[in-house]
């Protein structure tokens, strides 16, 4: 009978640190700002959740914000920042406009557990690295 104590007393304490990993990971996670690189032919990916409000931070203030399903976002400016919220489970997409470039960003919907809260846009470089000793003037 001892060992079967024993052995139920050492389950409990592995679910109870097992849970408690887990709850300390999604603490960990909460917060976080990715980054992302678009350009004209690579379009980045933002994830989304109802009832929550997410900010996309570009380079260049953005001129103007054409959505894929206008009416299952809210939008608002501030800055060189888009906020979006979502309506629906459905987002579509968002065709970003600025002085000198169009990024596409692709929204994709997430959980709670599971969302961006901010995400830095950048540009892709594409300026290819010299090596003096390999490469020939061109």
């Amino acid at each position: 009978m001892n060992k079967i104590k024993r052995i139920l007393f050492y389950l409990y304490i592995g679910v109870l640190m097992t849970g408690g990993f887990f709850t300390l990971k999604r603490s960990l996670e909460a917060g976080v700002i990715r980054k992302i690189q678009v350009s004209p032919t690579k379009p980045g990916i933002v994830k989304l959740c109802l009832l929550r409000q997410t900010a996309i931070s570009f380079l260049s203030r953005p001129e103007k914000v054409v959505p894929g399903n206008p009416s299952a976002l809210e939008i608002n400016f501030i800055g060189k920042d888009v906020i979006l919220r979502p309506l629906s489970t459905h987002p579509g997409n968002l065709i970003i406009y600025s002085k000198s470039e169009r990024n596409v960003i692709l929204l994709q919907m997430g959980n709670e557990s599971n969302y961006d809260d901010v995400v830095e846009v950048g540009a892709v470089t594409t300026s290819k690295k010299i090596n003096l000793l390999k490469d020939t003037y061109k």
